[in-house]
């Protein structure tokens, strides 16, 4: 995990006493101070706090968070019918946003989080939301010392999704083997997370021809070539072989990844590598250095952060 800076981690308390208060509430969203918003409102609001978060502008995104989880939550229970399960969905991504932003600082009040973001996307039935919601719960699981949980959560989760049989479910499905796939490289299982990358990456391979791309966007991760040349990097280096990453890494030009966040996560993941500040600063604008010099730097332990 990249090190964030002090007026981001201190942005984290915010989102943590918003967990701490709804907990406490009853089943009205934060004791009825919050006012319902309309659907189309409050998927502008998601859209502009996924930005902050993809923007690394973490700050701002936990200021912003405690009305958006209220007023999210608020207009979900003003509804019924298909609206209300639309708006459980949005209720599950800002979780979802506050799940990650609490992983950024290690905070624990992630798994809380991820708890109601997996119960509010399981009531929505969105295939996309429902698979980044359990995606978080697994980091939080993985972070907690139950990497095994972690990875049978992800599985279970995966199969349903592609049982359904269609593009946009398989694509999310492939998202979360690559995260079971790293799961399972930190706890040093090393047939399992080469066979759940394998698994992800022909997936991709098959969705990438026809151009599939879930309709609500995943936060962090989506089903492309790129993410999973990145996750291979990530997996080896958490096996600590991060010279078996080298050829997935010259294949990423990293100023073409989606997201400040993913540019970001490919310099850490080049880091121990290249084992340089001037390297790592290289590697958030280019493949990390030639090969050749990649392959001479020292094989460094993993790094289980992400």
């Amino acid at each position: 995990m990249h090190a964030l800076p002090r007026r981001a981690l201190r942005s984290v308390a915010w989102p943590a006493r918003a967990v701490e208060r709804q907990h406490r509430a009853s089943a009205s969203a934060w004791d009825g101070h919050q006012t319902p918003t309309s659907l189309r409102q409050l998927g502008q609001a998601l859209t502009a706090a996924r930005a902050q978060f993809t923007a690394a502008r973490y700050q701002d995104l936990g200021e912003a968070l405690p009305g958006l989880l209220g007023t999210a939550q608020a207009t979900r229970d003003a509804l019924s019918g298909r609206a209300r399960e639309e708006a459980h969905a949005c209720v599950a991504r800002a979780w979802v946003l506050a799940t990650e932003l609490a992983l950024k600082a290690h905070a624990d009040v992630a798994w809380p989080a991820a708890d109601r973001a997996l119960a509010a996307a399981q009531a929505g039935g969105d295939p996309v939301v429902q698979g980044e919601a359990a995606r978080v719960l697994a980091i939080t699981m993985r972070r907690a010392g139950r990497p095994a949980a972690a990875v049978g959560l992800l599985r279970r989760t995966a199969g349903s999704l592609t049982q359904d049989r269609d593009d946009v479910s398989r694509a999310v499905a492939a998202t979360l083997l690559m995260t079971a796939a790293y799961t399972a490289a930190c706890g040093r299982r090393r047939s399992d997370a080469l066979d759940l990358m394998t698994g992800a990456e022909d997936t991709v391979s098959r969705l990438a021809g026809a151009g599939i791309r879930p309709r609500t966007p995943l936060f962090t991760v989506d089903a492309t070539s790129a993410q999973v040349d990145l996750y291979w990097i990530g997996v080896h280096t958490a096996l600590g072989t991060p010279d078996e990453g080298v050829p997935y890494a010259a294949r990423i030009v990293a100023g073409l990844l989606p997201t400040v966040e993913r540019r970001a996560r490919f310099g850490t993941d080049c880091a121990p590598a290249c084992g340089t500040t001037s390297a790592t600063t290289a590697a958030r604008s280019r493949p990390c250095g030639s090969l050749s010099r990649w392959r001479r730097r020292k094989r460094a332990g993993p790094r289980c952060g992400r």
